[in-house]
């Protein structure tokens, strides 16, 4: 990048919070949306109705945060990197909670804390983030849900409840995202 590339504001935000394409959105913002979910989380689980309901805002918001928030449209990587996080969610969920999958009593004893395997995650979710392959967003929202499994007593219920809510909000926000293509 050229200096003259550098000196440039990359978001309506950082130049006097104007926005540069088309009228102002009734959309939520990211901001308002992420909040509830956080403070709601701090109270309720994953499977909590309330919180299950903030799937779609939760959704549609990170889409619209990261269009407004990219210089280049990143959103097919994106919509990618989203659903390769969620499928490795499934995947430690399927390792941790037998009723999710068939496994023998032989392979349960071989299977790391699902803890380590919950922070590796993070760490893949962080060294995406750093990349710019998915947003700063993505990656506090997934932080704080990741902390909320670890934290919980009964960590199976609620890493089985968090895999069934990152299931309903990729789906919103792959929706969003072909509806704004």
């Amino acid at each position: 990048m050229n200096g003259r590339e550098q000196d440039q504001p990359r978001s309506g935000q950082e130049r006097g919070g104007r926005r540069r394409h088309g009228p102002p959105s009734n959309e939520p913002r990211r901001n308002e949306v992420f909040e509830k979910f956080k403070e709601l989380i701090k109270i309720k689980g994953f499977g909590d109705d309330e919180v299950m309901q903030l799937g779609e805002p939760l959704g549609k918001s990170f889409v619209v945060s990261q269009r407004s928030q990219r210089e280049r449209d990143t959103k097919e990587n994106t919509k990618n990197q989203v659903r390769k996080f969620y499928n490795l969610v499934r995947v430690t969920n399927n390792l941790v909670n037998p009723a999710t999958a068939e496994k023998s009593d032989d392979e349960s004893a071989r299977q790391p804390d699902p803890r380590i395997k919950l922070r590796t995650l993070q760490a893949q979710v962080a060294y995406a983030a750093a990349r710019g392959t998915i947003s700063p967003d993505f990656k506090e929202f997934f932080d704080v849900a990741i902390n909320k499994i670890i934290e919980s007593q009964e960590l199976k219920k609620a890493l089985g409840e968090f895999t069934t809510f990152f299931e309903a909000f990729y789906a919103y926000f792959y929706f969003y995202t072909e509806v704004r293509r």
